[in-house]
């Protein structure tokens, strides 16, 4: 049996006792658990403590009375001993799910292939990413905790993670930014496991789901952090903000809540702040976090680009200090849980006397579905390649400052690149209709013929 099958059997078996997104999570947590078990050695290297593990492997398979309690027991040894990883763990065990089931899914996973190091990651990891991703389906805000594939290929293809770097996301989610990173890494050769991950949210469920997301790949060297990125960020040295390599981020989207006066930290002038979107400050964070060299890759919603006002002159001071590297518009559908539309911004952190290179996206297939998959990567992989290689075409050029001056500062790519249009072949069309006029003859003479055949019968 597949694993995808062995999966598909558990989540089927707990969705009659829990939401679709509950299952996911625990069998997600039930795998982890159970990768650990099988990889101590691995993840003893990696820097994990734990203690209370063997036990709990010897008792869950069996006892069903106090099943919930020697989960519970053990996931609190794991959090105690991995605070910089593990925040509110316990908030994903499922009480609702009866003690025999949740055993039954726990023998059900002991059938999966043994978790393997491939390039420096844990082979469940993948697994328990899907799983994930099944739960946010169903589930309104799980959804905003993970970022489409395309979006995440896109984000790292621009930013070229690197060994040893500091990588960030101060809107973490579920740590699909980080973990992308990480895979970029391995794919070019470097380790994964010596990467400085951090990631800040305001959701103690995210949080949970990240670290657990994390682990689930051999990815231990993280420090996690709860707490509003904007009113209170946790990463600041000496009051001071603290600053990265990378940062890879995905804020919410349009959050329409008022910004009160925020600590600064050197991110903003409180006259750059807007009174309804947080927006413009999720920006703004994001490249003050960003060391000198560093880079910013941050998906926004493309009014932010737009809007006059505070917006327009945080464009204006970013694009002063020659920072904004790139912007590229997203097509229609590209995140599945909103209509919004969306831009991914790069930000460079040193001053680099070079246009903003803009590129018009919105008729590329990026939607990430089981049967378009090959498509959207060799399409992904074609951006990627015209950003590297400068190419101007009807998708992308590069705008100079005098041009987006002279714009009021906007960083729409769909301003200055109008993309792909209908063309007309009127020949074309003119032979199309001819086929369907000859189309249609012979079929009225075949049902006139038809037609007096059966007259002649009837006679």
């Amino acid at each position: 049996m597949t694993s995808g099958r062995i999966i598909a059997d558990a989540f089927d078996q707990l969705r009659l006792y829990t939401s679709q997104r509950e299952a996911s999570e625990h069998i997600a947590l039930l795998l982890l658990i159970s990768t650990i078990g099988k990889l101590q050695n691995d993840y003893m290297s990696l820097g994990l403590k734990f203690e209370r593990l063997d036990e709990f492997l010897d008792l869950y398979s069996t006892n069903t009375i106090d099943r919930e309690q020697i989960l519970i027991k053990t996931i609190e040894d794991l959090q105690y001993r991995n605070p910089h990883i593990f925040i509110g763990l316990t908030s994903i065990v499922n009480n609702s799910i009866p003690a025999r089931v949740s055993r039954d899914t726990w023998k059900m996973l002991q059938a999966l292939p043994l978790p393997t190091l491939e390039h420096g990651l844990i082979s469940t990891g993948p697994l328990i990413e899907d799983l994930l991703r099944r739960g946010a389906v169903s589930d309104r805000e799980g959804k905003t905790l993970v970022t489409p594939e395309p979006i995440l290929r896109l984000m790292v293809g621009l930013t070229y993670p690197q060994e040893g770097q500091s990588i960030h996301d101060p809107t973490c989610g579920a740590g699909s930014c980080l973990i992308a990173a990480a895979r970029y890494v391995a794919s070019n050769g470097g380790d994964p496991t010596n990467l400085r991950l951090s990631g800040q949210d305001i959701n103690p469920r995210a949080l949970a789901l990240c670290g657990l997301n994390l682990a689930a790949h051999g990815l231990i060297n993280v420090d996690l952090r709860q707490g509003d990125t904007l009113a209170e960020p946790k990463f600041v040295d000496a009051q001071e903000l603290e600053q990265f390599d990378l940062i890879l981020t995905t804020p919410p989207l349009g959050l329409k809540q008022p910004t009160p006066p925020f600590r600064s930290f050197g991110r903003w002038h409180p006259s750059m702040l807007s009174k309804s979107r947080a927006d413009v400050a999720f920006l703004l964070h994001a490249a003050a976090a960003t060391k000198q060299g560093g880079k910013v890759a941050l998906l926004a919603p493309l009014s932010l680009l737009f809007r006059t006002g505070v917006e327009a002159d945080a464009r204006e001071s970013l694009l002063r200090a020659e920072r904004v590297e790139a912007v590229i518009s997203l097509p229609p559908g590209a995140l599945p849980y909103s209509n919004v539309s969306t831009a991914l911004v790069v930000l460079r952190a040193q001053e680099m006397q070079k246009p903003v290179w803009m590129f018009n996206a919105q008729s590329v297939l990026l939607n990430w579905r089981e049967e378009d998959r090959a498509a959207v990567i060799d399409n992904v992989n074609s951006i990627l390649e015209d950003c590297k290689n400068a190419v101007i075409g009807h998708l992308s050029r590069p705008v100079s400052f005098d041009e987006l001056d002279s714009n009021n500062f906007n960083l729409d790519p769909n301003v200055f690149v109008k993309g792909n249009k209908l063309q007309v072949d009127p020949e074309s069309i003119f032979a199309e209709l001819k086929m369907l006029e000859e189309s249609f003859v012979k079929a009225d003479e075949f049902w006139k013929s038809s037609f007096e055949k059966m007259i002649h019968f009837i006679d």
